[in-house]
């Protein structure tokens, strides 16, 4: 009986496990976010070395064990060595990485959350791009993969659609001007809330295509972060590195 399978992903974490060996965590298309163990990756004869590192896009051939699978093979589709060359791009990089492994299950697919890491990381290595648009549109396209994006279309009172208005988290989305509620809700222009709504419509391979000014992009992160504190509370540690940053 062949207990082989093929999955696509991204090596979220890599470490080295006894004398010669690695233990790497892999979010994939088809199985979710699995562990896996790569028998002898230490050795510099290893043929598949280079696809154990972190950041690495690999289609990987596994051997399923009792308790974790193990790497048979590895084809290297693209390895982002250029972000270990950026302090600040890898530290995003390792948060979109721990963000969607937070939101991601064991042995259930995720394709859509693969496709968008894989954007993502690319969007980080573009300079025109600044990585904290990358951060918040990352944020706000994984809340829509996993059902839980704010209402930013039309206002969360009387349905009207939203031409710019007021980001009220309990209320998961924006309300218009004459129904705000919340005394505490962020300002959020026309060209913030366009922008918004084009990050849930746009196709992956466009998600990256557009610009903000300072100002539409101040508004994204202050919204990103109040609706992420109160509905996902959870403490990230790549998070705190990058508020350093």
């Amino acid at each position: 009986m062949d207990d082989t399978v093929e999955v696509t992903g991204l090596v979220a974490f890599s470490a080295p496990a006894g004398e010669y060996d690695r233990r790497l965590v892999l979010l994939t298309r088809e199985l979710g976010r699995i562990t896996v163990f790569a028998v002898g990756a230490r050795r510099p004869t290893c043929p598949y070395i280079a696809a154990c590192r972190t950041f690495t896009f690999a289609k990987f051939t596994l051997s399923a064990g009792r308790s974790a699978y193990r790497v048979k093979s590895a084809q290297i589709v693209e390895s982002f060595d250029e972000l270990s060359q950026d302090f600040d791009a890898v530290s995003y990089g390792t948060y979109l990485l721990e963000l969607a492994g937070y939101f991601s299950e064991e042995n259930v697919e995720m394709p859509d959350t693969v496709n968008l890491i894989y954007m993502s990381l690319k969007a980080l290595l573009k300079p025109a791009i600044p990585n904290r648009l990358v951060r918040c549109v990352f944020e706000l396209r994984i809340l829509q993969i996993n059902g839980e994006a704010p209402n930013v279309f039309e206002c969360v009172y009387c349905r009207k659609p939203i031409n710019d208005g007021f980001f009220e988290i309990r209320k998961h989305g924006i309300s218009c001007r004459e129904c705000k509620l919340d005394e505490y809700a962020t300002y959020v222009s026309h060209a913030a809330a366009v922008s918004m709504q084009y990050i849930l419509t746009a196709p992956l391979t466009k998600l990256y295509t557009f610009s903000v000014t300072e100002d539409v992009l101040k508004t994204l992160c202050e919204c990103m972060e109040r609706y992420y504190r109160h509905y996902v509370g959870h403490k990230f540690k790549s998070l705190e590195m990058l508020d350093i940053i």
